[in-house]
């Protein structure tokens, strides 16, 4: 069950989860059998796609999609964190079925990744990401800007 959507190559948070996601054996078989919802989930989780970082400032260095680069311009920016919503999820998603992905966002934060952790002043969640509050009215700002 390949997914189709990419960003056009432009978030590599995104792009990485999709390739891995594809690659996952445990997301192919034949259109007539049956994806459990707990297989998929973990599919999902394990690729990188139950929770996304889509980087909002413009990337500072020249692009080679998951070279060094990549992940020393992850550092340079902020990003909005997108949760998979699993209730748009069909129950019954056979081998092969697209699936149209909706996301929630947290309009709540901004997310860097500290280059290192200032002995507890920087408090990371598990993804590696630092919270940055931000008013509501901002971040809907921001998001209408962005994506009209």
């Amino acid at each position: 069950m390949p997914l189709l959507g990419t960003s056009g190559g432009s978030n590599v948070n995104w792009t990485t989860a999709v390739k891995k996601f594809n690659s996952d054996a445990t997301v192919k078989g034949d259109k007539k059998d049956v994806v459990p919802a707990d297989t998929l989930a973990t599919a999902f989780k394990n690729s990188g796609l139950s929770t996304v970082y889509m980087k909002v400032t413009p990337t500072l260095l020249a692009r080679i999609p998951g070279g060094l680069l990549d992940k020393i311009d992850s550092y340079s920016g902020l990003y909005m964190k997108f949760d998979l919503d699993m209730d748009n999820i069909p129950t019954t998603t056979h081998y092969g079925d697209q699936l149209k992905l909706a996301y929630k966002l947290d309009n709540t934060n901004l997310y860097y990744k500290p280059v290192i952790s200032l002995g507890g002043l920087t408090n990371t969640n598990a993804d590696g990401y630092a919270a940055l509050p931000v008013q509501l009215n901002a971040m809907n700002t921001l998001w209408g800007l962005l994506y009209q």
